[in-house]
């Protein structure tokens, strides 16, 4: 009797979480982004200032395509060079800065990061990596591209 019991609440509390499933239903439970793809198998977000401009944009490579889930290494460097020309052209990025910080790579656990500054905007390029041997280091994850525009704050 406390088995039939139990199966049935587990029915109960199970059926509605298949309810809720369409786009208006996570539309109210979740918050929506738009994402762009940028050539295939990359996708950018972007969230957006007051004044409807982007001030921040994220890229990585898509893990899901056709059939499959895809966790390589993610972008390469000169893919994200490609990127970066193709969504902020040197014209709008402004003049590099040049200091003794530039192109310094910070390693803080599993992750690699390297800060691009200019004029306009500052690129993270984050990488998971592994040492293996001292001075040799293996990209092992996604490597993920943010770009955040100096003079325009997000909401």
């Amino acid at each position: 009797m406390t088995r039939t019991c139990w199966v049935f609440l587990l029915i109960a509390f199970m059926v509605p979480c298949g309810w809720t499933q369409s786009a208006s239903d996570w539309a109210q439970k979740f918050r929506h982004h738009e994402v762009f793809e940028i050539e295939p198998g990359v996708v950018m977000s972007a969230q957006y200032a007051p004044n409807g401009l982007v001030c921040e944009m994220y890229v990585e490579q898509t893990h899901f395509k056709k059939d499959v889930v895809d966790l390589t290494n993610g972008l390469e460097q000169a893919q994200i060079d490609a990127l970066l020309d193709q969504l902020v052209p040197a014209s709008e990025r402004g003049e590099k800065e040049e200091d003794v910080f530039s192109s310094l790579e910070v390693f803080s656990g599993p992750t690699k990061a390297r800060v691009d500054t200019y004029a306009n905007v500052i690129v993270h390029v984050m990488s998971a990596v592994e040492t293996r041997k001292k001075n040799n280091v293996t990209i092992t994850g996604p490597t993920v591209l943010e770009i955040k525009w100096r003079n325009r704050p997000c909401n």
